[in-house]
């Protein structure tokens, strides 16, 4: 990915490097955890979130790995639901976490565009619900992830909606927000309350999930 970067931001960019520069050793052991903090709390403040719930990460792809290889997935009985216009990387990572020893069933949520939120939900929904009706006991836990703007082609998704569906259905969501950032106002999750979103603050920077 590629773009042109505000002058503001290239002046603030090089100034850190500076500082790194002069003196890398007291930076890290000294200033560098205060930074993270900083960064952290800018993030929290907004998107809605408490400070302690956001994670720096190197990328995107890096963060939903983290979290897909975490899960104490059950074999025959879990299930991770993933969305056919996933991120190819996402995609290729999903299917190694359905290569591994204790991995989840992976089920293909497929979206045609175009396509209205009315209808992607209401397919959502029935989707959920008919691998519950199938789930081997109560306690099968069922894991979506799809994406909040899906960049190709280029479609915003009504995932607020799509994660209290999976709130209400007691489904662990986990949102690939690599595009919200700068294009999407008012995210409020502490309203939302997705389990797991993971953004970036630019396409060529660091990114977290909360």
């Amino acid at each position: 990915s590629f773009g042109s970067v505000p002058h503001s931001v290239c002046a603030a960019y090089n100034t850190i490097t500076e500082e790194v520069e002069r003196n890398p050793d007291l930076f890290i052991r000294r200033h560098l955890g205060k930074r993270v903090r900083e960064v952290r709390q800018r993030l929290a403040a907004h998107l809605g979130a408490h400070e302690d719930e956001c994670v720096l990460v190197p990328n995107v792809t890096h963060g939903i790995t983290l979290i897909l290889r975490s899960l104490p997935w059950v074999v025959g009985e879990d299930i991770l639901i993933y969305t056919s216009t996933a991120f190819s990387q996402i995609k290729r990572n999903i299917a190694a976490v359905g290569d591994l020893p204790a991995c989840p069933f992976l089920s293909e949520f497929t979206l045609l565009f175009p396509e209205t939120h009315a209808s992607i939900l209401n397919r959502f929904a029935r989707h959920i619900r008919a691998l519950k009706a199938k789930a081997r006991t109560r306690t099968t836990r069922i894991v979506a992830l799809f994406d909040s703007i899906v960049s190709t082609p280029g479609v915003l998704m009504p995932w607020k909606a799509m994660v209290q569906l999976c709130n209400a259905e007691g489904v662990t969501s986990i949102v690939d927000a690599a595009h919200s950032l700068g294009q999407e106002a008012n995210i409020d999750l502490s309203n939302t309350r997705p389990d797991f979103w993971v953004g970036v603050r630019h396409v060529c920077a660091d990114a977290f999930f909360c």
